[in-house]
């Protein structure tokens, strides 16, 4: 994941706090690999990969309001994908 990490602050260059956010979701995702099922990794991947958009496209700028909608919205159409357990 080290290396996803570097390439996406290469590309992107976030500032320092969405970088060390980005460097944590990474890290959870390498750590979920260990316990999770194959299925419940590819939902935390897509999950991740959707917040890391949303944090390099937005950073704090972004409403909660709108990143709910966006949740429902994926919840409805791809079910169980967003959720936790």
């Amino acid at each position: 994941m080290e290396l996803s990490y570097d390439k996406i602050v290469k590309v992107f260059d976030p500032d320092e706090k969405t970088a060390e956010i980005i460097k944590k979701r990474l890290s959870l995702l390498e750590t979920a690999a260990k316990f999770f099922t194959k299925l419940k990794w590819r939902e935390l991947l897509i999950e991740t990969i959707v917040n890391i958009s949303v944090d390099l496209g937005f950073g704090e700028s972004l409403p909660q309001a709108l990143l709910n909608a966006f949740k429902n919205a994926v919840a409805k159409t791809l079910p169980g994908m967003l959720t936790k357990s």
